[in-house]
């Protein structure tokens, strides 16, 4: 376990403080959570970023897929 000191706004100190309201034993823990969530939503957005952009190379070199694509959208039209 590493100890780190970090400075946080008065809103996020009552969070924390908070922290049984939540079902925590102690805030220690209620950060660590917060922590991992965090963590957890950023990974999945760098791999949204990361799927997006093989799909969009995959597209550039996929004629079928852009003929598909641009008959779908004249029968929007």
């Amino acid at each position: 376990m590493v100890q780190k000191t970090v400075a946080i706004e008065e809103r996020q100190v009552e969070f924390v403080e908070a922290y049984a309201n939540y079902g925590f034993h102690n805030s220690d823990e209620l950060i660590a959570k917060a922590l991992d969530l965090l963590q957890e939503e950023l990974q999945r957005a760098q791999s949204l970023v990361a799927s997006a952009a093989l799909h969009a190379e995959l597209y550039e070199t996929d004629v079928e897929a852009q003929e598909w694509e641009a008959t779908a959208a004249k029968d929007w039209n």
